[in-house]
């Protein structure tokens, strides 16, 4: 219904009152004439009542356009159609106030020896944290191991681990899997972008008192035996072993 219908059958409703309150007028004025035997004065009277009923029907109507004019605004206001771009702002606002895992993975990308409290040698380049990231059915997993002992799991999906430093097993697994990634800071290349694993890929991040490594490979290639990534998904892998395991005790 457009603005063009509403006034239309408002101007009905409103000449359908007058119409109504007139006839009602015009039968009542005749009778009381009849039975005072004044037409005058009957007459006058009628037609001060009719001209009291047809701005009481136009008020009426107007009331109704209004309602109608307000009901077809909050409906517009519902069915109109949204910006793609803005959805898309929205969703990602609404996921990073109720999920964090985009900002738990930002803040351990961009985690310093500083503010581990490790005191490295600028001699020589030295790793103190390795990520690996697994991506599976457009969700993703991301593993943290610290030098320090400390380890956690977060996915992308809301869950995780965290606290493994409490556990003797999850300390001994995340040190070995920073210690590992010692070993390949001359296969890997620097890398400062943040991005997620793509489908069926995993990734590797090197954290150093000098830079930041990274490198994303298909996940056959990462987890096969005789890859020249092995030793390190090896080393990850039995974390994330370890990390279940506490969620089992």
């Amino acid at each position: 219904m457009d603005l063009q219908h509403v006034i239309y059958f408002g101007c009905r409703i409103a000449n359908f009152g007058i119409l109504i309150e007139t006839t009602q007028s015009n039968t009542a004025s005749l009778r009381g004439a009849e039975r005072r035997g004044n037409p005058r004065l009957a007459n006058s009277r009628s037609s001060l009542y009719i001209s009291e009923m047809k701005t009481l029907s136009i008020i009426v109507a107007v009331i109704i356009i209004i309602g109608l004019l307000a009901f077809m605004l909050l409906k517009s206001k519902k069915a109109s159609p949204k910006n793609d771009s803005a959805d898309t702002a929205n969703a990602k606002a609404i996921q990073s106030k109720e999920n964090p895992y985009l900002g738990l993975r930002k803040q351990m990308l961009s985690l310093t020896a500083e503010q581990l409290q490790l005191k490295l040698s600028e001699d020589k380049e030295t790793a103190y944290g390795a990520i690996l990231e697994i991506e599976r059915g457009g969700g993703v997993a991301t593993i943290i191991a610290l030098s320090t002992g400390d380890a956690s799991m977060y996915t992308s999906a809301g869950g995780g681990i965290i606290g493994g430093i409490k556990h003797e097993t999850v300390r001994n697994a995340a040190i070995n899997f920073v210690k590992e990634s010692q070993n390949y800071l001359d296969k890997m290349p620097v890398d400062t972008t943040t991005d997620l694993p793509s489908s069926k890929h995993m990734k590797f991040f090197i954290l150093t008192n000098k830079h930041r490594y990274a490198i994303e490979a298909p996940e056959a290639e990462v987890t096969s035996v005789d890859g020249k990534w092995h030793g390190l998904f090896d080393k990850g892998n039995d974390l994330i072993t370890q990390l279940r395991l506490t969620t089992a005790q």
